[in-house]
């Protein structure tokens, strides 16, 4: 028996990736689990699996699975599967002024959680937007029977958000400037991803340093404010070959002696749990030094 390398990858309707579904294979039977994994951001779930037959099975919330799909690993094969999950169709707000924050909430054993009341309050005094006047008031909408709920909000408005249950939460929130956002995420954002103005991976003389800007965004879809010492720790996997200084605006690299080193992100806030926990995208980034 050979062990091959297997890839999943995972998409929706329309061709694009799904990130975070759990994949999970059985034998071929279906009934003993084998081993499980979690597509990244590009929808690929990798393994090193024994040749042979085993069913696969395809779990995330909102996304529909088919049929638990049956695959054959073969000896010496490029071993690479696609499977389709039906995704929940994104709304759009067609108001270029209004977000649609949209999501779905479970209880804690994992079934829809039907008929919160979400009551919603905005920050902001009354204010004029494009002539129109926007009142204060008091928003309320309630999910539906699988836990699904859906409101506009106005772009870059702040609010307090109570979830109604057995302990009341209440949330400050700032909508970002995009058509929707999705709700749980808007309630409980966390660093989702960065981005840099220098195009990695990067290489710098020993000796010198390069100033590299990055953009931190959180899962709500907003960027935060310079290099988000706040939020993120940056660091180098080898201090001796580069170093990196985190300043407000900037990240500072320092190559020291010949090698290759990474430069990575990590989250300061883990008081939100996320399942499965993805790492930041877009980092870690190599950097030679020589």
């Amino acid at each position: 028996m050979s062990y091959e390398a297997v890839d999943i990858h995972v998409m929706d309707q329309l061709g694009d990736p799904i990130s975070g579904v759990v994949v999970r294979f059985f034998g071929a039977d279906g009934s003993a689990l084998e081993t499980q994994g979690v597509t990244d951001a590009n929808g690929v779930a990798s393994f090193l699996l024994p040749s042979g037959a085993f069913t696969v099975r395809c779990y995330k919330f909102a996304v529909a699975f088919g049929a638990p799909t049956q695959i054959t690993v073969l000896e010496g094969w490029i071993n690479g599967f696609n499977l389709y999950g039906q995704t929940v169709e994104r709304p759009l707000a067609s108001d270029s002024r209004l977000c649609t924050a949209y999501g779905f909430f479970r209880r804690e054993n994992g079934s829809p959680y039907a008929n919160v009341d979400i009551h919603i309050v905005a920050k902001f005094n009354p204010l004029l937007l494009d002539g129109s006047a926007v009142m204060p008031g008091r928003l309320s909408v309630r999910t539906n029977v699988i836990g699904y709920a859906q409101v506009n909000l106005i772009r870059n408005g702040q609010y307090d958000i109570t979830i109604q249950g057995d302990r009341d939460l209440a949330r400050l929130v700032t909508v970002p400037d995009e058509a929707s956002v999705n709700l749980p995420d808007l309630l409980f954002p966390v660093v989702d991803r960065v981005t840099f103005d220098v195009a990695a991976p990067w290489a710098i003389p020993v000796g010198s340093s390069l100033d590299v800007l990055p953009t931190v965004y959180l899962s709500d879809g907003r960027a935060l404010e310079g290099s988000a010492l706040g939020d993120v720790a940056w660091s180098s996997s080898d201090d001796t070959i580069v170093c990196v200084i985190a300043g407000t605006d900037k990240l500072t690299l320092r190559g020291l002696r010949s090698g290759v080193a990474t430069i990575s992100a990590a989250r300061k806030d883990y008081t939100i749990i996320r399942i499965p926990d993805s790492p930041i995208v877009g980092q870690p980034v190599s950097v030679t030094v020589s």
